[in-house]
């Protein structure tokens, strides 16, 4: 295949080398595979192959046994081969153009049932992509013939038969596993006494293995009946048990069973029938965290749990380029003070007219006609209701970038919202899309007969509704005459669809607007425009619509992503419509003959690779007057992320197929830079870093290849900050007011505190024994530089928390003796830190980590404590003792992250044998339950501790809380900072202590220098507030 197609592959030296590793001259020189004796015979074979003309002969030489005269040509080639991981490579990318295009051997049987395993010719729709995934752009210069067809061809087979060999050994072990998954379920019929959580979870597993196995083969009904109705019993046996449990409908912990939504088939039937005997099933609580989670990962998506994120250790960064500039975006508007900003939006009270008056500080709403009453001056419970200063700067600097003095046919760009997490984008929406209706209906009022002033809502007032000052000079809408009569979306994460529809109740005065929220199965799409919408006669300005990401991904697949010829999409530029492969559904989709006044789109980082999804929301955008997105966090591990983002605002700089060239030369660039930085710079930077990490004093020098890269990555950003041009609005905290006070300046700086924890030898050595050695010797760091991938997700950073757990099983502990032996020294630390803060709200930062001490001062604070008479937490001594009464000691509340749900169970029954009774917020919540877990924590003086995972990182607002402990270390920093911003954010009164648990000489060393870096990247992008960081001890 290399040969065939060398004029166009190893015409591009860098897709031969970024893709394999391999160059025009890769065995003209000293190869790392093999000795000089067995790299000239491979030559020497290789020429012969350039110097036949025939397939045939270059065949025979390759791979002929009558060629004798290249048998070590042959050897050294294999050896090469498989050192190079050029099979790897290949299969990696061929496999996942056929998962994206549904033609995975196993996608085809599930489509097309048959007997038998599929032909690999079911798959040639993929050969163009494939060609494209493998041998990039310039492979399609030419048509696929000749040698380069001869040798793609086998490449592709290899890879299918990979497929094949899955599929026979799941024929083997059907059988097997069938049985054992019958076995597993009747245990639980004839169980005779109570049905355990081992028996459930031991079925669950039991049923999944042979589910999967059985995945190969739908055609054989009666297994797949089997099946059915082996998981049917199952799922009605769990969720029975798990709703008695927790005291909630079954239909609010799985909507899939609601009655009515019912499959009647035999199978499924007779598995319902045989759950309802089951009658002996009495789980508490604590047995619930333990299975659930086991039943959840194995049988049901966790949308709101992230994907395992690519990681790249080279951590390009530079120079804050941006670090000039706090503020973006707003450099007029923010010189000005509360009575200019209120006037020229015409904002009375420092609020639009459409908002309402109070704001109830218990919560209640109203939109509630029962309490509506009580939304009048004078009651306690109500607080005035206005924007910040610095909110209303944003929607003055977003009208300015929306209202043109000039027409402008082809309408304006969109904008990128990036003010820092806490800030309050949130309310900077809502009052922007206020301000658009408010001025629509200063138009029809002033066209008195002829405009539709009988249509205003009953929920404006009038006497309210003036021209904005600042529309003076600015009377074209997005370049157009008129601000048409068109309805609002809004893009929001699954799990904020909630608190986005509370918040616009809270803040928009009743009647004021009307909200509804888009169905997330795509069979409801249909019934969504004819039912209450297609009946309403609310104006179409005052509706808004609450869109979840999810439903993005569903509408997306209407649209055929293939790049090649067979999936319609050859010479379009990226941003340009995919092909549309389904038009009955594309006709209910959100964007269809549709057209929207606001489009905003909430963390609109989730949207940064071009998927379907993000087809999706870029037909939605186009079919939008006004683009915003939404993002503390826009730029993740690449540059590449920010050209997607403006591509989807409808950037020029970002648009059509010159934006494509230019990214791809860009990307070139830098990438030709990396593969500069050899192996050993690599193991030498990791090595340092953890080496300073762990006390080393040693200086680093950054090698050239790494600087180059570093400075490569710099321009390019320069370049990007210039194609966004004045489409930016970024404020922080530390942003200064008109009067150079900050935005808030009642918020008080956060305290970052790194608390080293030292594992012990017998949990040191248990990490070396599951992890590959870092480089040279580093076994006992506990880390590997090529780690980071499924492996290091699941077994290297979870054996540092739990070193004598395996993964994913974390059971709850009910007595001190079982922690024993079980012991986590990083747990320990955490009890340590809970407690120390929970016995008394006098505690400072614990053991004065934020300091540093001599080695006096800390052997005289050593000496001042006493055991026996210090209610404190210090020393592993301690911990042994019992306060009853700790969760009412003080008033503190405390949020602690953890990176794994799975823990979860065990982590909890650890706090509750140290006296902490923590609540627990995760994906497998129901919409419900997290809302009543929210509204627990903020009103409860009793629940002191909220421990949550990533689900909890995203747009909650918990300032009720002042401490936040980082159990596990994060991704990259940007996360680190949507964590911290859950208490530290606007409206947080107290000083904020983060700690942030590191365990000395193992990877989460490695995991804060990484997420350090990606932090900088972002810096290149934009500014950051680093926080107050405290030496590590």
């Amino acid at each position: 295949m290399l040969s065939g197609g060398k004029k166009f592959i190893f015409d591009d030296i860098d897709t031969i080398q970024e893709i394999y590793g391999l160059g025009p001259d890769m065995f003209k020189v000293p190869n790392k595979y093999l000795s000089d004796e067995e790299r000239e015979a491979v030559q020497t074979m290789v020429d012969a192959v350039e110097g036949a003309t025939k397939p045939k002969d270059k065949w025979e030489i390759l791979e002929g046994r009558r060629q004798t005269q290249h048998t070590h040509g042959r050897a050294g080639l294999t050896k090469w081969f498989k050192g190079q991981g050029v099979s790897g490579a290949l299969s990696e990318r061929i496999d996942a153009v056929w998962s994206k295009l549904d033609l995975l051997p196993l996608q085809l049987i599930q489509e097309l049932p048959h007997e038998g395993f599929p032909d690999v010719r079911d798959a040639d729709p993929a050969k163009e992509d494939i060609v494209l995934a493998i041998c990039r752009d310039r492979a399609l210069s030419t048509t696929i013939c000749g040698d380069f067809r001869e040798g793609l061809a086998p490449i592709i087979h290899h890879n299918w038969e990979r497929h094949r060999k899955r599929y026979i050994r799941a024929k083997d072990k059907m059988g097997e596993r069938r049985l054992d998954a019958m076995n597993k379920c009747k245990a639980i019929e004839t169980c005779d006494g109570p049905i355990t959580a081992k028996l459930l979870h031991d079925a669950t597993r039991a049923v999944k293995v042979y589910s999967e196995t059985i995945a190969w083969f739908p055609h054989k009904v009666e297994k797949t009946e089997g099946l059915g109705e082996l998981e049917e019993f199952l799922k009605h046996v769990m969720v029975g048990a798990v709703a008695q449990a927790k005291g909630i409908e079954k239909e609010k912990l799985a909507p899939d069973i609601a009655d009515g939504v019912v499959d009647e088939s035999p199978a499924k039937t007779r598995g319902r029938a045989r759950a309802r005997a089951i009658k002996n099933v009495n789980l508490h609580v604590g047995e619930v965290d333990q299975i659930w989670p086991a039943y959840v990962q194995l049988f049901r998506s966790m949308p709101t749990e992230p994907d395992i994120p690519d990681l790249d250790l080279e951590g390009d960064s530079g120079k804050d380029v941006w670090a000039s500039s706090t503020d973006l975006g707003v450099d007029f508007y923010r010189n000005l003070d509360d009575t200019s900003l209120n006037h020229i939006l015409n904002f009375p009270d420092g609020k639009p007219a459409l908002f309402a008056g109070f704001r109830s500080k218990s919560r209640i709403c109203s939109w509630d006609p029962k309490v509506s009453h009580l939304f009048v001056e004078g009651n306690e419970d109500m607080l005035p209701l206005s924007l910040l200063w610095h909110q209303r700067v944003g929607i003055a600097a977003l009208v300015e970038k929306v209202w043109m003095k000039a027409e402008s046919p082809g309408g304006v760009p969109g904008v990128l919202i990036a003010d820092e997490v806490g800030v309050g984008k949130t309310a900077l929406i809502m009052g922007t899309i206020a301000f658009v209706i408010d001025a629509y209906w200063v138009d029809q009022l002033a066209l008195g007969s002829k405009g539709k002033i009988d249509s205003i809502p009953a929920g404006l007032d009038r006497s309210k509704v003036r021209k904005a000052p600042i529309l003076d000079d600015r009377p074209f809408f997005v370049g157009q005459a008129s601000i048409p009569d068109l309805p609002h979306i809004i893009i929001v994460p699954n799990s904020l669809v909630t608190q986005w529809v509370t918040e616009l109740r809270t803040f928009f005065a009743p009647r004021a607007i009307e909200i509804y929220q888009f169905p997330s199965a795509s069979k409801e799409f249909a019934k969504f425009w004819t039912g209450a919408w297609a009946q309403s006669k609310m104006p179409h300005i005052n509706r808004i619509i609450v869109v979840s990401h999810s439903v993005m991904g569903t509408a997306g697949k209407v649209f055929d992503i293939r790049a090649g010829k067979a999936g319609h999409n050859s010479n379009k530029a990226s941003d340009e419509k995919r092909h549309v492969s389904n038009d009955r559904v594309e006709k209910t989709c959100p964007w269809y003959k549709r057209e929207f006044v606001t489009c905003t789109v909430d963390e609109g980082h989730d949207f940064r690779n071009q998927n379907v999804a993000w087809y999706a929301v870029l037909e939605i955008m186009k079919a939008s007057k006004v683009r915003l997105l939404s993002s503390a966090t826009p730029l993740f591990t690449s540059p590449k992320d920010l050209y997607n983002i403006g591509r989807l605002l409808r950037i020029p700089y970002f648009a059509g197929q010159v934006a494509d060239d230019l990214e791809k030369e860009q990307w070139k660039a830098l990438a030709a830079a990396r593969r500069v930085i050899s192996k050993e710079d690599k193991e030498l930077a990791a090595r340092q870093t953890i080496e300073r990490m762990a006390g080393g004093k040693d200086a680093y020098k950054e090698p050239e290849s790494k600087t180059q890269s570093r400075a490569i990555t710099t321009a390019w950003i320069n370049k990007i900050k210039r194609g966004y041009s004045n489409r930016i609005i970024r404020r922080t905290v530390e942003s200064l007011r008109f009067d150079g006070k900050k935005i808030n300046d009642s918020l008080p700086p956060y305290k970052m505190i790194i608390v080293p924890v030292h594992l012990n030898d017998d949990e040191h050595l248990v990490i070396d024994k599951n992890i590959d050695s870092l480089a040279g010797g580093l076994s006992h760091m506990g880390v590997a530089v090529n780690m980071f991938d499924q492996r290091f997700y699941l077994e290297a950073r979870t054996k540092v928390a739990f070193p004598f757990h395996n993964s994913p099983n974390y059971p709850p502990v009910a007595t001190f003796a079982e922690y024993d032996k079980v012991r986590s020294t990083k747990l320990d630390s955490l009890m340590t830190l809970l407690r120390w803060h929970l016995v008394s709200d006098d505690n400072g930062v614990y053991r004065d980590l934020d300091q540093v001490l001599t080695d006096e001062e800390q052997e005289k604070l050593d000496e001042e404590y006493d055991e026996d008479t210090d209610i404190d937490t210090i020393g592993s001594h301690a911990l042994a003792k019992r306060i009853p009464d700790l969760m009412t000691m003080g008033k503190r509340k405390i949020l602690v992250y953890m990176e794994f749900p799975m823990m979860e169970p065990l982590i909890k029954s650890v706090m509750k044998l140290h006296d902490i009774v923590p609540l627990t917020l995760n994906g497998m919540h129901t919409v419900d339950e997290r809302s009543e877990i929210i509204k627990k924590f903020t009103n409860d003086p009793a629940q002191r501790v909220l421990l949550f995972s990533n689900v909890g990182a995203v747009g909650l607002n918990l300032t009720v809380a002042n401490i936040v402990i980082l159990f596990d270390q994060c991704w990259s920093r940007m996360l680190v900072n949507q964590i911290i911003g859950r208490a530290w954010r606007i409206g947080q009164q107290e000083v904020v202590f983060v700690y942030n648990m590191v365990a000395v000489s193992t990877v989460d060393v490695l995991m804060v220098d990484h997420g350090e870096a990606k932090g900088r990247m972002l810096g290149q992008f934009l500014s950051t507030n680093k926080g107050t960081c405290a030496p590590v001890c």
